[in-house]
């Protein structure tokens, strides 16, 4: 990333390895390419059943690469976000697989390059031109949305839940968004991608 985009500031390419190099992408390709096809997994039922709901939160959106997963609620009194589990075992195909690459290579990290290049390309000149930011931190700076995070609950939906409300202010007007995940990272991202969402339609 550092060679191929020369002109970016540090905190920039921060922001592009973040994008770029995480759980949720590298999932997203294991999918896209229909590697989790080989992944034996009938002992655990649970896995199976979130990996499933991946592919087809994936399929239904035509395998597009983004940085959260998320199912969104938008109506007029109701704004909620629920950050979507990505199974990490799927993005440790992808992390085998590049590590398969460079031992069979005789620890050739061209050729290991050459593989994630082809699979990554156009997310990589795309977040390179723009470069994805962290919902949280673009929320608050915001200045005119007022944005205030609320305290983070546990919820029981069917699995205990976090989510984390978010208030902020839209033409005036008061508005909250809950978002909801595993953890209060995943929910306050969720709150905060719902709450930019809002902002900006």
């Amino acid at each position: 990333m550092y060679s191929r985009t020369d002109q970016l500031k540090p905190g920039e390419l921060t922001d592009l390895r973040s994008a770029l190099v995480n759980n949720v992408t590298f999932a997203s390709y294991v999918v896209k390419l229909g590697l989790h096809k080989f992944l034996c997994s009938q002992l655990n039922p649970n896995l199976d059943k979130a990996i499933m709901m991946f592919v087809e939160h994936q399929e239904q959106r035509d395998h597009e690469i983004i940085e959260d997963v998320l199912y969104l609620i938008d109506e007029e009194d109701c704004h909620i976000a629920e950050y979507v589990e990505v199974p990490k075992v799927l993005s440790d195909i992808f992390e085998s697989l590049m590590g398969a690459i460079y031992l069979d290579s005789g620890g050739d990290l061209s050729a290991v390059w050459a593989v994630v290049y082809r699979v990554m390309h156009r997310e990589i000149e795309a977040f390179s031109t723009r470069i994805p930011q962290q919902p949280v931190r673009v929320l608050y700076e915001r200045i005119h949305a007022c944005t205030s995070f609320g305290t983070a609950k546990v919820v029981e939906c069917g699995t205990p839940r976090v989510m984390v409300p978010v208030t902020f202010t839209k033409n005036g007007r008061p508005h909250t968004a809950h978002g909801f995940g595993g953890n209060k990272f995943q929910a306050k991202r969720a709150a905060a991608k719902l709450a930019l969402k809002i902002l900006d339609s």
